[in-house]
């Protein structure tokens, strides 16, 4: 009876907040006797606690034990998520599957596919959930997906089935949407009277200043002062500028500048000193906010945009043969990626192709990433598709992060740059997407049935029908739900064309094969060469695999010295497949975890 009231204990104390404490009692207990409720107990508590892999570690063993658990799914869901690994998309997915009615694990999914900016894949799960709990925070994110979908009128709708108790922002957001601003002038009104919260009266005022917009400045006037919020004061701003008072405006920003001090504030001010022929001063705004972030690089994105600004800025106002030094006087021609590229875009803007390449060249060995996508993109738009070819191929073969193999997707199939009509480029992407569609998000997913989509198009053009069902097929099965600009009829009126055009229609259906991908021995990789970016962990893995064949999850945990096997096994996997070869092959589980085969030559 005693083990069951420290039992009992266990879950009080988890329930209290008291993690340690029910931990060094599930820890005690588990030394009489296992009890697989105080090993979920133990994991989470050790979750609470912040040490992820040791949690990661206890959950993957109690996914082996117990493959049919929601709960477990989903908990390592959250560990993965909450450590920064892709392969949490997986766990959630299993875990929904399992139990469509699981509304903690389709809360924790909608979650960290909101959290991951996947408003078409959050969507359906979050819907999911509102059905089943109807709670207000619920509809929220879900409302809040839609509007990131640009749905409006479907988060309104939502809104009528389960009207807001005590939370209006969301609501009001869809009511502006719709462009029912009256509606959403009234209700703001009423919240920030109701709350006095900033954030009612910035919509208040923002849909006040679209009905009439000389009331709006009388209200902002009275509203938008130094205690205001700063996002009030500067829809103020706003407003001025667009109503033509710029000296206004001006004087708003600088208050708002010297209390608050955001880099846009910064930009939006030295934008006004330049509307109003104070060049000199305006430039030394524009200095002054970047040499302030290029300090920080606390938000590359931000810094992007004040230095192209600031470039257009010296364009349209200097002569153009000093703009070079002066611009560089600024920016610096240090490793940082940020300024090597800023270098690049001014020398593209003067119309300068051989320095633009030299910069954007220096950008590419600085970063391969970030700097090799935009050597990419200018290196296609100047005619050298093989170079172009030669520098994805490498980024494809080096990537490790799904996030950033749908970077690489997008900008490949950009009709922008046409860069999916190069063969090897289309099939090195479609080989490094099916090796990890179980990570990839809504828009991944869609990219790739885009590359299946060319693909198809490619095949029926040079009449391999046959290979050109296979692509439209597969394209559809993986098209997700709510996609953004592919439509499944995309792929049906490919289809009926092959029909009509093939003179044998050859069945394709069951045929496991993807597009055949070719492979130069320019970019084949060795077995466990160089070109996979293999660390040590994963050599140790390729040698072992091949040397015995055949090994187990538990054999490989033994080599490595970790519980981290499936992590390290599955971005193996990925790599070898973005490199357009295939090494190891998962055979199923047994009783030591996964199955894992040696495939490569």
């Amino acid at each position: 009876m005693k083990r069951e009231e420290e039992k009992k204990r266990a879950f009080s104390l988890y329930q209290e907040g008291a993690f340690q404490a029910s931990l060094d009692i599930c820890t005690a207990l588990a030394l009489n006797g296992k009890d697989q409720s105080l090993e979920v107990l133990a994991a989470t508590n050790l979750f609470a606690l912040g040490a992820l892999e040791e949690a990661e570690a206890r959950f993957r063993d109690l996914a082996l034990l117990t493959p049919d658990s929601s709960y477990v799914h989903s908990y390592l869901g959250k560990v993965l998520a909450a450590a920064g690994n892709e392969e949490a998309t997986a766990e959630y997915i299993e875990a929904v599957r399992l139990d469509p009615e699981n509304q903690e694990a389709l809360r924790a999914y909608g979650t960290y596919l909101a959290g991951r900016n996947d408003a078409a894949g959050a969507v359906p799960v979050l819907a999911q959930l509102v059905r089943l709990s109807g709670r207000e925070e619920d509809v929220r994110v879900l409302a809040s997906m839609l509007l990131e979908q640009g749905d409006g009128a479907a988060a309104l709708d939502l809104y009528t089935r389960y009207p807001p108790a005590g939370e209006w922002h969301t609501y009001i957001e869809a009511l502006l949407a719709t462009g029912d601003q009256p509606g959403a002038l009234r209700v703001a009104e009423q919240a920030y009277r109701k709350t006095g919260e900033q954030r009612y009266l910035h919509q208040y005022l923002s849909a006040l200043a679209v009905v009439d917009r000389e009331r709006a400045l009388v209200e902002y006037e009275v509203y938008a002062d130094d205690e205001a919020d700063p996002a009030v004061r500067f829809d103020h701003l706003l407003l001025l500028r667009a109503s033509g008072d710029l000296a206004g405006a001006l004087e708003v920003a600088t208050t708002l500048v010297a209390s608050a001090g955001a880099p846009v504030y910064h930009l939006v001010r030295a934008e006004l000193l330049a509307a109003l022929d104070r060049k000199d001063e305006a430039e030394a705004a524009f200095v002054a906010v970047i040499q302030q972030e290029l300090s920080s690089m606390e938000d590359p994105e931000t810094l992007d945009l004040l230095i192209r600004r600031y470039r257009e800025f010296l364009l349209a106002r200097y002569d153009r043969a000093t703009v070079p030094a002066r611009f560089k006087a600024v920016i610096g021609d240090g490793a940082d990626v940020v300024s090597l590229l800023a270098m690049a875009a001014l020398y593209t803007s003067l119309n300068d192709p051989v320095e633009a390449r030299s910069w954007y060249y220096r950008a590419y060995r600085a970063d391969f990433l970030n700097g090799g996508l935009l050597y990419a993109e200018f290196l296609i738009g100047t005619g050298d598709q093989r170079e172009c070819e030669k520098v994805v191929l490498y980024l494809l073969g080096t990537l490790t992060r799904v996030a950033d193999l749908e970077r690489v997707a997008a900008v490949v199939l950009d009709q922008r740059y046409g860069m999916y009509r190069l063969p090897r480029l289309l099939e090195r992407l479609i080989a490094g997407c099916e090796a990890s569609l179980h990570l990839l998000s809504s828009a991944g997913r869609e990219l790739c049935a885009v590359a299946f989509l060319v693909s198809a198009t490619d095949a029926f053009e040079a009449g391999q029908y046959p290979r050109c069902k296979e692509c439209c097929l597969r394209g559809l099965d993986l098209m997700p739900g709510h996609p953004h600009s592919l439509q499944a009829g995309d792929f049906f009126a490919l289809l009926v064309r092959c029909k009509e055009e093939s003179l044998a229609d050859t069945p394709v259906l069951g045929q496991q094969h993807a597009p055949e991908v070719q492979v130069t021995d320019q970019v084949r990789p060795q077995e466990s060469g160089p070109d996979l970016d293999l660390d040590p962990a994963e050599e140790q893995v390729v040698a072992f695999l091949r040397t015995h064949t055949r090994a187990e999850e538990q054999d490989l945990r033994t080599l490595l010295g970790t519980r981290r096997v499936s992590g390290i096994v599955n971005r193996l996997i990925r790599k070898a497949a973005a490199a357009g070869v295939e090494i190891i092959a998962k055979q199923g589980v047994g009783e030591n975890g996964e199955i894992y085969e040696y495939v490569g030559r």
